[in-house]
Formats: structure tokens, sequence, C-alpha cells
């Protein structure tokens, strides 16, 4: 057990659960069940140190009902603390008090002052969280006091670092900062590294209100390098690393802006790049080290088993939404990132990835294109401007909520044809347009003008902007249509507008590291047949085993892709199978999926795209699935409704379809923010691989083929009247996007290769 103190003091996660783990099993066999369960709520502290809260609960459960079964009482208190932090974690302040007086009952009843100081030590914690900083100090100091007596060196710097938080904020910055240098002498002799880093964030706000900006910055620098090593070393999964690090963003939001006022660009351009999807990042890296290592089969047997079960219980649910179902995914989800924690701990530390500087990216740039990298603080946005020849920054004129709530009403018709027809029909196109042309003017208008003459632009998005498509903000729209269409043309209005992405082709990336690292992907050589397109038909439920709305458009759509690749296999129908396309998917450069989308919100890795059933498969391919493919796709396109959705986390990007695809080997997807139009779509994908088979690459065959849709008007039967409608509204062309790698153009040979 004092190995794995002292290697989840250095906060060695993956060591100290290890060591943990292996105390459980020996106290198992020597049968001392309260060792047994300690070695328990250990693991559980490390793993809910680390981000892994669900895991750390259920464990700290299992340590409770021990100690009680057994009477351990100051035991039984501990696991009760442990227990009140998740729920502070959860906002639930009734289990907080509950547990709270538990574990003082406990320790009083086993006259245990360290115990007691304890749950002061708790109570200034939360305490400091509602912003009542004399109970903070209150609690902290007696909770100090008590530590200092007993000698527990640990718990007597947790106490006075939140007695220096109590007195920073409120006002007393000098003994703050003596405390703090204090925690900082202890912390270093613990190697706490998780307190180091707290205590440098806070020194380092302290400084800059003293106006010693040097010394903020060597605080700022050193409270990164802390927060860093913990992150490559921890047993948490993607997803609670991704969580931990949007926890953490204060440091880099305050060194970043720190340096911007400083007039170094390119250093707090590399601050924020060290932030962004560092876990994706290393993702990436992981997989490539992989698959060099062809890595250990019993492992990826194992992946692809638990990946077949997942899959199963979450098709299972669309018909029986059972508590029992639900268990069974959660519990296949746990396995699961658990395997995964294991594959990744092999190679933790070759793949944390150098932090890549602007010198690097700018080499990378093509010509005529800009790479753009936004930054959002709560009081200032933004934006980092690079070509090939230099760096610069721009501030924008506006703060996060009111960007936030403006992208999210400019988005509202994109997502919704129902509030799109209801604003043409009742004049609110007006207003809408305004926002289109707001945001333009806020995000690319007060840029240099580089940016807005590149042929190609490069969007490294931020926050609420992850979900923006660029294509749809509008450079200006004319006074009135002077289109030759008829008055009475649904959406004519926005006719009268020049977009950003008919002007320009347009890419993306989570951050300009996973961008460099799609774009070697290209490089992908051997004689690998072009193209495997697949369109199902859901008017049959033993087809797919959904009963869903025909995709009417998707088989032409497909069967025209032959006029452009010969040699494509084109599966429609019954064969459009999921087994079908995991067989053939390893060997195509190109990837089309014509079908539905099931976007699962909640579980973003359950979401998937509907393929037939058939061969021991269920027919829905997620996520799940996906990572656990290889592929040499150059891209992944999946005419499907929401295809980008996912999870954002700050600093990670949005988890979910889209970036399985790339992990799995893609160097680019093409994907949609929303619901798509069935004929829309199906005329969009037409000209984009034309395009493609043209020699364009691949934004700007996109780029057309949206400004070919943009010009067309069909009919369209409304609710209450039947009217001609203008496809140049953004909810039909905007919301597919590409993200990766841009391209080089696709050469076809009489083979049908690439």
């Amino acid at each position: 057990m004092d190995y794995g103190y002292a290697q989840s003091s250095s906060q060695r996660y993956d060591v100290a659960l290890d060591a943990f783990e292996n105390a459980a099993r020996r106290f198992a066999a020597e049968g001392d069940e309260v060792a047994r369960a300690q070695a328990w709520l250990e693991q559980g502290i490390v793993l809910a140190r680390s981000g892994a809260i669900d895991r750390g609960e259920r464990l700290f459960r299992q340590a409770l009902d021990a100690f009680e079964a057994v009477g351990a009482a100051s035991h039984a208190a501990h696991a009760h603390l442990q227990l009140a932090a998740v729920q502070r974690l959860r906002g639930d302040q009734t289990a907080i008090t509950d547990h709270l007086e538990a574990a003082i009952t406990l320790y009083r009843s086993a006259e245990d002052e360290s115990g007691l100081a304890k749950v002061d030590l708790k109570k200034s914690t939360f305490a400091a969280g509602k912003g009542d900083y004399p109970a903070t100090i209150h609690h902290a100091r007696r909770a100090a006091e008590t530590f200092a007596r007993l000698g527990e060196d640990a718990e007597h710097a947790d106490a006075l670092r939140n007695l220096a938080y109590g007195l920073q904020h409120a006002g007393r910055l000098e003994e703050a900062r003596a405390i703090y240098d204090q925690v900082l002498e202890v912390a270093w002799r613990l190697n706490a590294q998780g307190l180091i880093y707290n205590v440098y964030c806070n020194r380092a706000e302290i400084d800059r209100q003293r106006g010693d900006t040097g010394a903020a910055e060597d605080d700022l620098r050193a409270a990164i390098a802390s927060f860093e090593e913990v992150h490559a070393t921890s047993p948490a999964t993607p997803r609670e690393k991704a969580v931990a690090l949007a926890e953490q963003v204060a440091a880099y939001d305050r060194l970043t802006g720190l340096l911007v006022d400083t007039g170094r660009i390119d250093e707090a351009f590399e601050v924020t790049e060290r932030f962004r999807a560092r876990s994706f990042t290393a993702q990436l890296s992981a997989r490539a080290l992989d698959r060099a290592a062809h890595a250990v089969p019993e492992l990826r047997a194992r992946e692809r088993r638990l990946l077949a079960e997942l899959g199963a219980a979450r098709l299972a649910i669309e018909t029986d939404d059972s508590a029992r179902l639900r268990q069974r995914v959660d519990t296949l989800r746990h396995d699961l990132d658990a395997l995964r924690v294991e594959m990744g701990g092999r190679y933790r530390r070759l793949v944390s990835p150098p932090p890549i500087t602007t010198a690097e990216i700018r080499a990378q740039i093509g010509v005529d294109e800009v790479w753009i990298a936004y930054w959002i603080s709560t009081e200032r946005t933004w934006a980092w401007v690079l070509s090939r020849e230099r760096t610069r920054l721009v501030t924008l004129p506006i703060r996060a909520a009111l960007l936030c709530d403006t992208v999210r009403a400019y988005l509202e018709p994109f997502r919704s044809r129902e509030r799109a027809e209801h604003l043409a029909l009742t004049g609110g196109e007006a207003a809408h347009r305004d926002l289109g042309t707001t945001l333009h003017r806020w995000l690319i208008k007060s840029l240099p003008v580089e940016a807005r003459e590149a042929s190609r632009l490069v969007f490294l998005p931020d926050g609420v902007l992850s979900y923006l498509p660029f294509e749809s903000l509008i450079v200006g729209c004319d006074e009135a249509d002077e289109s030759g269409h008829p008055d009475d043309t649904l959406y004519a209005p926005y006719r009268a507008c020049r977009f950003l992405g008919l002007e320009q082709s347009v890419v993306y990336g989570s951050s300009a590291a996973s961008v460099v690292a799609l774009r070697k992907r290209r490089d992908t050589t051997g004689t690998i047949d072009s193209l495997l397109a697949l369109a199902p038909i859901f008017d049959d439920p033993s087809t797919t085993g959904w009963r869903l709305p025909p995709l009417d458009a998707s088989r032409a759509e497909i069967e025209g892709l032959r006029e452009h690749f010969p040699n494509a296999r084109v599966l429609t129908g019954r064969a459009a199978t999921e087994r079908r396309f995991k067989d053939d998917a390893s060997q195509r450069r190109l990837l089309h999926l014509a079908t539905h989308g099931v976007i699962d919100d909640r579980l973003p890795l359950s979401s998937g795209v509907l393929l037939a059933a058939g061969d021991g498969e269920d027919g829905l391919l997620s996520a799940y699935e996906v990572f656990g493919l290889d592929l040499d796709a150059h891209l992944v396109a999946m005419a499907t409704c929401r295809g980008a959705a996912g999870e954002l986390s700050r600093g990670e990007g949005i988890t979910g379809l889209s970036r399985a695809f790339l992990y799995a080997g893609a160097a680019s997807v093409l994907v949609s923010h929303w619901d798509v139009d069935d004929r829309a779509s199906a005329s969009l994908m037409t000209h984009f691989y034309r395009g493609l088979a043209s020699g364009l690459d691949r934004a700007e065959a996109l780029r057309r083929a949206r400004r070919h849709l943009f010009e067309q008007v069909r009919d369209q039967a409304l609710v209450f009247r039947s009217r001609p409608t203008a496809l140049a509204h953004p909810r039909y062309w905007a919301g597919f996007v590409l993200i990766g790698d841009h391209g080089p153009g696709i050469r076809p040979g009489t083979d049908g290769q690439l």
C-alpha cells in the first residue's frame, strides 16, 4: 500500500492503480477485509482524481459496504467523505450534507481527531466552492492546526492551501502568498503534482494582481507543466481526460492572455495549441504506433468482442428501453473503457505528442491557404491568422456569452425545417440574415485581408464555434433579389446573399497538430481500389432491422458514382450490409455511406450509421465499432443526418462518429451538422464526386458542389401552400463540412486506382 500511496501522491496514477489492485488481491487472500476495502477506497480516490468519477464512486460504495460490515467506523467515515466529494461534483447538496453528517458521527464514535479534521478540510473546500470565504478560512485554519499537531504533512498542506485560497479571495494577498510558499515546500517534498498545479495557478493570480507579470508567467508555466505530466500518465479514458482538461483551462487561458498582452503572439498561440485536442492528438499517435507494432492481438480481439456486444445491446434499447439494458450498456462501456486504458498504457509515455511550434505549423501551410485558430476567453475572443509567411493576432470585438447566444440563434433555422419555413412565412428572414452578417463581421471581416482573399481556409474552432459551419456566414446581401425568380419563391432572399463557403473552400481541424498528422496520411501507397459506396433501403425491416423513411435519392446518388469510378463497388438494398462494409472498407481510399444516422446525444459513441443486417451483424455501425476498424481511406463521406454531432469538450473538440473514422485511419471525413435533405444531399454529393474525378482537391470540389446547389430552385409542398423553393438557404448546402485533410486531387486510372 505504501508504494501505491507514493505513486498516487506523485500522480503516477496508472502505477498507483496497479499497486492498489495488487494489494487488494493480496489482502483478500490473507482474509483481511478492512485492508482489502481500504485498497478499494484508494483505487477510487486515484480514479476520481484522474477524472474517472463514476468508476471511483463505484469503488467508494463497495468499500463503504465492506467497512460497515465489519464495523470499521473511521474507515467508513472516510468513505463517506469521498462520496460527499463526488456528490459535490454532481451538485446534490442534500447528499453532501448526509455524507458529512454520517462521517462526523462515525469519527466521533471512534474518537478520531484526525478524521474530524478531515471533515473540516472538506467543509473548507465546499465553502470555497460556494464563495463563502470566511467559512473557508475558519474550517481550513482549524484543520491545519490539528494536522500540524498530529504531524500529518499531506493533510496539513491541503488545509494550508485552502486557508491561503480563502485569504486570497478575502483580499489578504500577502498573507495568502506566504502560506502558498509554505504549501509548495511540502508539496514538492511529497511530489504532490496536483497540489503543485493548484498552488502555482493561485499564486500566479496574486502575482498578476501585484503587477509582477514575470512571476505570474513563471508560475503559470510551472502549473501547466505539472498538469501535463499528470495528464500524460493518467489512467482515465480519453473522454475522462477531456473532462479533466476542460477543468484545467484556467492556467492556459491566463497564460495566453498574459502573453498576448505582452506582444508575444506566437508563444500565445503555442499555449492554446498545447491545450487543443491533446487527447485526440495522442490517440492519433497511439493509433500509428499500434498499427506499426501490430499491437497485442489478444487485446484487439477483446476490443472487437466488446464492441460487438455493445452494438447489440445498444440496438436492443431501440425496442426495449429497460433499466436492465441500460445497465448492460453502461457495464460494457465501463469494460471497454478499462480495456482502452490497458491498451493505451503500453504506449502512454511514447504517445504524448510534443507541443507543435508556430514555425512548424507554418511550414505545413499551403500556397494561398490561411489557417485561423480561435480562442474564446470570458472577456475576450482571439483569432490567430497563420500563413506561410507570418502569424497575426486579432482581438475580436465580442464576449463569450454574446458570441454563444448569437451562434445558437443563427443555427436554429438550419437544424429545423419547420423553423426555417416559419421564418420564411412570417417575415423573420431579414433578422436571421442579419445574424449571419454579424457573425461574419465579428469572426472574419475583423481579420487581416489575407484571410478574406485566400482560396482555402483551415478553421481551428474553439468552444461553441465547433458547431458553426463557417461556410454559412454571410459576407453581404444585395438590397433586392436580382435572380429573376418569382417573388413567391421560398427562401428567395438568401439568393441575394454572398456566403463565405461559396467564395472560399473550407476545412476544419480540432487542432493544428491534428491537421498536420492527418495530412501525412495522404502518403498512403499500395494498390487499393478507389471507392466503396453503400445505400441500404429501409422500407422493409427484415432488410435492416429498422423501419425508417426511404431515402429515395440515395440509390441514384451512389449508382451515379460509377460514371467517375468505374471499378467502384456499389452496394444497395439488402447487399449494403454492415458485414460487407467491415470486410471491404480497409481496401478502399474512398468510402461513401448514403443512409440514415442514429444519433445518441447521451452516449455519443453509441451513435452510428444504419446498414443492412445479416451475417452476424445487427446493421448499426456504431462509433464504438468504427474505432476498432483499420482504414487507409483518403475520405469517408457520410450522406447522413448529423454525422458531425457528438459531445463537445473544451480543448478536445467534438467526440462522435466523425472522430471515430479519423481515429480508424481516414485522412478526412465529410459529414453534416444537421438533418440533411435527401434530394439536396444527393445533388451535392453527385457534383462533389464529379469535382474529385476531375482532379480538384476535396475542399474545392465541395465548394463548387455547394455553389451548384445554391443556384438551384425546385418545387416543394408546404403544409398550407405549394411554392417553389430556392436551395440558396444554407440549411440545404452549408451543413456538410470537411474535417481533416483537404486533398490532393484524385486521378482515377483505368483500373479504378487513385
